[in-house]
């Protein structure tokens, strides 16, 4: 049977706009077009003309059994005339959007026949200190960065940057630790929450406490 193409084009406009930050759980017109019933067809299944998605939404292709006839092959996800993913079908491939803006989003399922597929679209997950740790994952809440020493940083010793990276006097340790590695917490609150002595604060926490609290973590 020669090989059918199965085209799900969802058009936007080709540009993409300056990146942006959506707020937690918050879902854009693009993400609320693309959410879709199941489908069952061969044909061009929905075109979604210039909407926006938020940086951090996931587009999730999900491609099961055919339901009429033929045998489809693959299902190939294509961003901006970039393929994201290809999996045989049936399968499923997901897409984080990496910045603010609009689109050109195509599914190709390549075989004869009808198939069966579905796509999805999950908000940004929270974040609410934007400390870039989720909610889910984060012990401290209302994270402020950076970390200022009331005195000098000395070496060996870390204070957290507006990045989320743990510097140090000593060049040579920055970013070895980022506040991934603390759950979302900053040397200032490591400090209260372990209920060290006023030198850290003055100075930097030191490594071997930064080091015992995310040991502290995996237990």
């Amino acid at each position: 049977m020669k090989a059918r193409l199965v085209l799900l084009s969802l058009l936007v406009v080709a540009a993409l706009i300056p990146a942006g930050v959506a707020s937690a759980n918050e879902v854009s017109s693009g993400c609320t077009a693309v959410n879709d019933p199941v489908h069952d067809d061969h044909g061009l299944i929905g075109i979604v003309r210039g909407e926006t998605f938020y940086a951090g939404e996931v587009l999730t292709v999900s491609a099961t059994e055919p339901s009429t006839f033929g045998t489809p092959l693959t299902v190939n996800l294509w961003i901006n005339n970039d393929s994201v993913g290809r999996v045989p079908f049936p399968g499923s491939i997901s897409y984080e959007i990496p910045e603010t803006g609009t689109y050109n989003l195509v599914v190709w399922i390549i075989g004869g026949g009808t198939g069966t597929w579905q796509v999805d679209c999950a908000p940004v997950s929270a974040d609410a200190d934007g400390d870039g740790v989720l909610d889910e994952d984060d012990v401290c809440a209302d994270t402020v960065l950076p970390d200022v020493p009331t005195k000098n940083l000395k070496r060996n010793h870390f204070a957290a940057q507006a990045d989320g990276s743990f510097d140090s006097a000593n060049d040579k340790l920055d970013g070895l630790y980022t506040v991934a590695d603390t759950a979302g917490c900053s040397a200032t609150q490591i400090v209260e929450r372990a209920e060290l002595g006023k030198g850290h604060l003055k100075h930097g926490l030191s490594k071997g406490e930064l080091e015992s609290f995310i040991a502290s973590l995996a237990g």
